[in-house]
């Protein structure tokens, strides 16, 4: 479906992946949504940057946003063609995007974006913050902006909106993303 890389000058190909600090990413490299793309499978030289989100905390985030943040905006119209309502339950949302998570790249799943290739830096969503200054020195790049440019309206932890259940079940659709998301904290920590 959707599966690109950013090119920056200076050899560094970024994996940005939506409600993965996409925005903040994409404005820092200069991208802007319109940058140089490649497809995520081309062989290149280039290091490889991608920040990984669990998979759970990201529906919720996709949940918040799209149904509770930018309710207003033309932009979900998109989301409303795909079968989302604006002000669904979590529950009604978890179960549509779980029988169609790949129609949208807000919920298509990560690896997804990696296209089987081996990441410099894989990043953990927590450990952006600290790591990006390490990006910053290396590709001569600006800082990240404090402010999220799209950042949704979470107030309580992800995992309370799930029911052992429903984890359960999401954990599995997204068995690859959880694995994943683990060795970026395996790789960050070790």
């Amino acid at each position: 479906m959707f599966a690109w890389c950013s090119v920056v000058d200076g050899g560094l190909r970024v994996h940005l992946i939506p409600k993965n600090a996409h925005s903040n990413i994409a404005l820092a490299i200069g991208d802007r949504q319109i940058g140089t793309r490649h497809d995520v499978s081309e062989e290149s030289d280039d290091k490889r940057l991608a920040v990984i989100r669990h998979p759970l905390d990201r529906i919720v985030s996709a949940y918040e946003f799209f149904c509770h943040t930018r309710v207003e905006l033309p932009f979900n119209d998109g989301m409303k063609v795909l079968g989302y309502k604006r002000e669904m339950t979590f529950d009604e949302f978890l179960e549509h995007l779980l029988e169609n998570y790949e129609k949208n790249v807000h919920t298509q799943k990560q690896v997804d974006f990696i296209g089987g290739q081996e990441i410099d830096y894989l990043i953990p969503i927590e450990k952006l913050a600290e790591f990006w200054p390490t990006i910053e020195k290396e590709f001569n790049l600006p800082a990240l902006s404090e402010k999220h440019a799209n950042r949704s309206a979470v107030e309580k932890p992800w995992a309370s909106y799930y029911t052992e259940e429903s984890r359960a079940k999401a954990e599995q659709v997204f068995k690859e993303d959880v694995e994943l998301y683990n060795l970026a904290l395996e790789k960050y920590n070790g």
